[in-house]
């Protein structure tokens, strides 16, 4: 907490937080002082960089395949989608990028359970409803449609909350895997693999498209 005769202009911090995709607030308490509060959005994958600053996407022949595969990606942070879209294209995966559980609903509502992503990679903190609650109506929606166990939508919760306890709410929420940011890409696409299956055990009625749409 910092009293309001403060050594730093407000103005230049507020600018350099947005920059970098935060957020900046102040809250002023009378006869306490004034507390600034800065929060940054944590990497999604643990990439290295290339000499321009871009992170830079294994290509090792080591790593599986997501050809033909429909992904959907959901983070409200725009870089954050970017990049885990980045690390999924390259290994040929055809990703839908979101920002909002709203959207996704409203996606996944107006779309035949045929035309459903093969696996949701999904944030918790999200602005409008958290992952956890996301995840609980997708679920929802799945149990109003009679849609099988099996060819319910597998998901991964891919978050900056890696407490213990976070991995528990986050499967009982319904999501098979849970990730820390920053992630390792080859730990990504291992648990993707390793849910999805084969290349050849693609779900039947779907196409896939090489098109990302990614909304905001």
């Amino acid at each position: 907490m910092l009293g309001t005769s403060h050594p730093f202009d407000i103005a230049d911090l507020r600018k350099v937080v947005e920059e970098h995709h935060g957020r900046f607030t102040v809250q002023h308490q009378k006869g306490v002082g004034t507390t600034y509060a800065v929060a940054l959005p944590l990497r999604a994958v643990d990439l290295p960089a290339d000499s321009h600053g871009r992170p830079k996407v294994a290509q090792s022949q080591e790593l599986p395949s997501l050809g033909g595969r429909r992904i959907l990606v959901v983070d409200d942070h725009e870089d954050a989608r970017e990049v885990v879209a980045a690390v999924l294209e390259e290994r040929g995966a055809a990703v839908e990028a979101l920002a909002t559980g709203s959207a996704v609903l409203e996606r996944l509502r107006g779309s035949a359970n045929t035309e459903w992503p093969d696996l949701l990679v999904c944030d918790i903190g999200l602005p409008d409803l958290d992952g956890y609650a996301l995840l609980r109506d997708v679920r929802r929606i799945e149990a109003e449609r009679e849609t099988p166990l099996a060819a319910r939508i597998p998901a991964i919760a891919l978050t900056g909350f890696a407490h213990a306890e976070d991995r528990t709410r986050a499967l009982l929420a319904g999501f098979q895997i849970h990730l820390a940011k920053p992630v390792d890409p080859r730990e990504l696409l291992a648990a993707i693999a390793g849910l999805l299956g084969p290349v050849e055990g693609i779900r039947s009625g779907h196409e896939t498209s090489p098109a990302r749409n990614n909304h905001k």
